[in-house]
């Protein structure tokens, strides 16, 4: 009976901590919010975060109170009184701890966070727990290049990912990691707080024509009973086709832009192609995309009939799926990477969109860690050439 006890104090107590840390997800939102608008109000920011605590803080000690009571009251009960009252008291106070908010961080962190392995991932561990997100997916997830410098490491025995993950996300309190499938240097990973199961690796097209140039994968995780299908991505990255001969010639006819559009016809086919009712359930899609939007056509000025929209209008004309970012920020331009331009994308079905309170790329920091600046090393950048997604969803919203 004591290890049992112990056992529930101590979920108890998690259930706590869980609360305040979605608080300070919340301020954390309104801070980022403030700062993109151009606002700054640290004191009111304060003593707002400082009121909240406090009588959170209040209203814990007054229910430890009671359960210290009722804990008293039922030492002259059954043994089963006594666990009925500790398993009905966890039950509440783990109420807030369920999964009825869901906050999703993609990124694309550029070469395995090559920035900040030096560092033994420090900043990156600081700057991902301060978000808080119960899920990551992350785009070139793999060590490459020695620190501060453009040369491979050696040998496998050497790159520290994609291979510990596992201990990696477990310091900003993921014990959950999902690997898709890769053929080179540049898989996606999705970390989580819930178990995450495979559906599948994707590496080609299904009848084998069109090679995934870093992979693609399926995965799930069951919420409230829900299930969430995420399917993550990095497609083709150059302006030729992936399999040309002449690579001049390719990039002049946009070879590139059509083996993209060809890579995004693979993937839906073998994911939320195969479910006729996906609008109706609960549908994610995000990665690198390396192509802009045709909503984002007013920025960019390219012609209307360009090969750089294709891969983008696949997805809006022949898939469910909603640009979210486009979608809760009509009309505006927000960049995903250094060089003004929006190519990372996190899509969702129109069931999953109902529920989201809050979606937006974390801007740029010049004077912060997220600033983006130049690493003196072609296409290196301090942390990453990209910029990340957060998304927050509430459960209860949905319908």
């Amino acid at each position: 009976m004591n290890d049992e006890l112990d056992y529930m104090l101590f979920v108890i107590f998690r259930s706590i901590i869980a609360t305040l840390e979605r608080q300070h997800c919340k301020d954390n939102k309104k801070q980022i919010k403030e700062r993109r608008n151009g606002k700054n109000n640290t004191n009111e920011s304060f003593l707002r975060t400082s009121l909240r605590f406090f009588l959170f803080v209040v209203f814990c000690c007054f229910f430890l109170s009671m359960l210290l009571f009722l804990l008293l009251l039922s030492q002259q009960n059954s043994t089963k009184m006594k666990k009925a009252y500790i398993l009905l008291l966890a039950l509440v106070l783990a109420l807030p701890g369920n999964a009825r908010t869901l906050r999703l961080l993609y990124w694309n962190i550029q070469n395995g966070m090559w920035a900040d392995q030096g560092y033994n991932y420090d900043n990156f561990v600081h700057f991902v727990d301060s978000l808080k997100p119960d899920i990551c997916v992350w785009c070139e997830a793999a060590s490459i290049f020695q620190t501060d410098s453009d040369k491979a490491l050696p040998s496998t025995d050497d790159k520290y990912l994609p291979y510990n993950w596992d201990e990696l996300a477990l310091r900003y309190g993921h014990p959950y990691v999902y690997l898709g499938g890769w053929h080179d240097n540049y898989p996606q990973v999705i970390t989580s707080r819930y178990p995450i199961r495979n559906v599948k690796r994707l590496l080609n097209s299904e009848d084998g024509s069109v090679s995934i140039a870093h992979g693609a994968s399926w995965a799930q995780l069951d919420l409230q009973g829900q299930t969430v299908n995420i399917v993550t991505l990095h497609t083709w990255p150059m302006g030729y086709d992936r399999d040309a001969d002449d690579r001049k010639a390719s990039a002049a006819e946009g070879g590139g832009d059509k083996y993209r559009r060809r890579e995004i016809e693979a993937i839906c086919s073998q994911t939320i192609l195969t479910h006729p009712d996906a609008a109706n359930e609960y549908w994610l899609m995000m990665g690198d995309f390396n192509s802009p939007s045709r909503v984002d056509s007013a920025h960019y000025n390219y012609p209307s009939n360009s090969t750089k929209y294709l891969t983008l209008d696949y997805v809006r004309e022949q898939t469910p799926y909603l640009d979210i970012i486009a979608e809760k920020h009509l009309g505006e331009f927000h960049q995903s990477i250094a060089g003004e331009r929006r190519i990372d994308f996190v899509c969702c079905t129109p069931a999953f969109y109902r529920c989201i309170s809050e979606a937006h790329i974390i801007p740029q920091d010049p004077s912060g860690w997220l600033n983006l600046q130049s690493a003196n090393l072609s296409n290196f950048n301090y942390p990453s050439d990209h910029l990340p997604i957060l998304v927050d969803f509430n459960l209860k919203h949905r319908k």
